[in-house]
């Protein structure tokens, strides 16, 4: 096993308004199956971490791996940048969630958040991909991509949820900028492919009833692998 501390990631491309990025961070992860003659658990290969994202593992249940991110700035704002990259080897079990909810704070006028998860898979693995919310506050600036790469014998399932504002809390999400994006390719073929742009006035796009006819909240839900179409009827009947 490796763990190593990565170097700073580079912001020269992220707007900031002529000062330094409030937070960086970056996560790469790698997992591979067990060592011959070992036992059958998922293992960890490599580890490196850089500035306000961190990873740390639960105890081990059964024979996958759980891996939680960890955004010890407390949230997102204009010319941040948080980047994670796993990889499950063949054969392997990992499940990736998040401590808390990621939360997109009011940016400086010009200055954008990036998130950008990379999640590649070798034949016969499993990937679960299960953030907790991203929150999106007024004035919010946020741009996120997800690729994620699969072998034809891989699986993964995929779930990225947002919330528009805390309407338990009293708040109004008007004034923002939201840029998202999901590219899901399996054996070299886009399979899935979801993009998202709202900028102004969120709130009447959302009370609109051709786009989300008044909720504030969302969730996109893949799953991708040779079984997919067995799941079909249970959701359906759910």
């Amino acid at each position: 096993m490796e763990i190593t501390q990565a170097a700073p990631i580079q912001t020269r491309d992220v707007p900031t308004m002529g000062a330094p990025p409030r937070a960086c961070g970056a996560v790469a992860l790698a997992v591979a199956g067990p060592k011959p003659g070992g036992p059958g658990e998922t293992r960890l290969l490599r580890l490196s971490q850089s500035g306000s994202l961190k990873c740390l593992f639960p105890y081990p249940r059964g024979l996958g791996m759980d891996a939680v991110l960890v955004n010890t700035a407390g949230g997102i704002t204009g010319g941040d940048r948080f980047e994670t990259a796993v990889h499950a080897g063949a054969g392997t079990t990992v499940t990736v969630t998040t401590q808390a909810c990621e939360r997109a704070y009011a940016a400086s006028p010009g200055a954008v958040g990036r998130l950008e998860t990379r999640l590649s898979l070798d034949d016969g693995a499993r990937l679960d991909w299960i953030p907790q919310e991203t929150i999106l506050f007024d004035h919010t600036a946020l741009t996120r991509r997800l690729t994620v790469t699969m072998a034809p014998g891989a699986s993964a399932l995929i779930c990225e949820p947002v919330l528009f504002g805390r309407a338990a809390m009293g708040e109004e999400l008007r004034s923002a900028r939201f840029h998202d994006r999901i590219e899901i390719r399996r054996d070299g073929v886009e399979v899935y492919r979801d993009a998202m742009r709202l900028d102004g006035d969120i709130a009447a796009r959302l009370d609109a009833p051709h786009g989300a006819g008044g909720a504030r909240a969302l969730a996109t839900l893949v799953y991708v692998g040779a079984d997919a179409e067995a799941h079909l009827a249970p959701i359906r009947a759910g």
